[in-house]
């Protein structure tokens, strides 16, 4: 099985993907496990894990918080 390895999104797009889905970051960071600084080292660096690039891809739209 060959895997597609995706680019990595930049932080201008990682940060309006978690924007377009209504989540504030302190929000996220908590839902995710992080502190709100870990969350924006997160966001800033482009080698992140690129499972977190597929997380922020299937967020869910956040509603009514």
């Amino acid at each position: 099985m060959r895997i597609n390895q995706s680019t990595p999104l930049s932080p201008e797009a990682y940060q309006a993907a978690i924007a377009e889905k209504g989540w504030p970051t302190n929000l996220l960071a908590k839902r995710w496990g992080l502190s709100e600084r870990g969350l924006n080292k997160l966001i800033s660096n482009v080698n992140r894990g690129r499972h977190y690039d597929d997380a922020v891809k299937v967020l869910p739209a956040l509603v009514n918080w």
